[in-house]
């Protein structure tokens, strides 16, 4: 068992990969995924390689694309995802039951990583 005070924390890097519709990549739109955050809620991956997985396992590799986001990117496309009604990022959702690792309240991440 880790360290009680570090337990709870969810940690990541940038890249941060996303998927998107095919040749969105300048206004992206982003795929809507199927997991336990509900409606409203988009999808991050910390791992390039999780996000295609993910994916394929939906079915959905011909209709759209895994990008890497940069922070400053990421921040860009959570706020324009926030004023369009998403409240929550959910990162690294599982690729067969859906359920993500972690969901994090979209204002209080843009905030955090505004910082």
């Amino acid at each position: 068992m880790g360290d009680p005070a570090i337990e709870d924390e969810f940690f990541y890097r940038f890249p941060v990969s996303m998927c998107i519709l095919k040749g969105s990549r300048s206004n992206p739109q982003l795929k809507i995924m199927p997991t336990n955050g509900g409606p409203g809620v988009i999808v991050a991956f910390t791992d390039k390689d999780l996000a295609s997985r993910f994916m394929i396992a939906i079915g959905d590799q011909n209709v759209a694309e895994v990008i890497e986001c940069d922070q400053t990117e990421f921040v860009s496309i959570v706020t324009n995802m926030n004023s369009h009604g998403a409240g929550a990022v959910g990162f690294d959702p599982d690729e067969k039951t859906g359920v993500c690792n972690v969901v994090i309240d979209i204002q209080d991440l843009i905030d955090q990583l505004k910082d």
